[in-house]
């Protein structure tokens, strides 16, 4: 039966045609959508520049009740990037987590220097010596090759019923850097860390804005994809597909 008999012989009730239509035109709409999102470019990353390590199989530094005081590391880079990931080895003490402490960046050995920026950070559980618990940046912080910069965390020890913090520590396996606490410096100590950089996204036009890959076949240009280029832009369909078949 084709379907022109059949809505005569059974029509739909008053009103459900019309919602039907709409459904569908909603349908419609949310497919064309997910379409168009699928064919916008994203910007363009690099992968990792460099991963500095300093062990954290060493034994835990423990704090005392009642202390108030912070503890970190200097580590020098070797490359221009950004940070964008901290691990640390953490131990909760007393009774199991979580613990919630901001995790401060100086320029400088020590925790004399600017602040560069800051990411708070939740640990949880109970460990012996602690496993890596790494931590993503919020705001990714730029480092220049060659420069000496330092972490913080807070290490103050509460009460025996609250959670508190205490972080693996090794004797002296990281060249590049010492520990450092509120009183000063332990040049025989590392605390165990990893520091993640990278160099951020591509920004080869120098407008402040990052790049986003390039028209890869003529399909990327159709239905508005053009539009969504920033390196290079096009002014229409057509220069989009012309920049297609001379550079790909």
């Amino acid at each position: 039966m084709d379907s022109q008999l059949w809505h005569a012989r059974f029509p739909y009730p008053s009103g459900m045609a019309s919602r039907r239509r709409g459904r569908v035109g909603v349908i419609r709409a949310v497919v064309v959508m997910a379409a168009v999102m699928a064919l916008m470019p994203s910007a363009v990353f690099a992968a990792v520049l460099e991963t500095i390590d300093s062990s954290g199989n060493g034994r835990t530094l423990n704090c005392s009740v009642g202390d108030a005081s912070v503890s970190g590391n200097s580590f020098t880079v070797g490359v221009d990037g950004e940070i964008t990931q901290i691990g640390l080895y953490p131990r909760i003490l007393w009774v199991e987590g979580p613990f919630t402490t901001p995790i401060v960046f100086h320029e400088g050995a020590g925790f004399a220097g600017p602040v560069l920026g800051s990411q708070e950070a939740t640990f949880v559980g109970a460990h012996e010596r602690g496993i890596l618990t790494m931590v993503t940046l919020d705001s990714p912080i730029a480092v220049t090759a060659g420069q000496i910069y330092s972490f913080s965390v807070s290490d103050a020890c509460g009460s025996q019923g609250e959670p508190s913090p205490s972080y693996a520590v090794s004797p002296d396996n990281y060249a590049g850097g010492i520990m450092h606490y509120t009183g000063g410096s332990l040049p025989h100590l590392d605390m165990g860390f990893r520091i993640v950089i990278e160099d951020g996204p591509v920004d080869d036009d120098g407008d402040g804005i990052p790049d986003t890959a390039p028209p890869t076949n003529k399909d990327d240009c159709k239905k508005q994809g053009w539009e969504s280029f920033n390196n290079p832009t096009f002014g229409n369909q057509g220069q989009c597909v012309k920049w297609v078949n001379h550079n790909t």
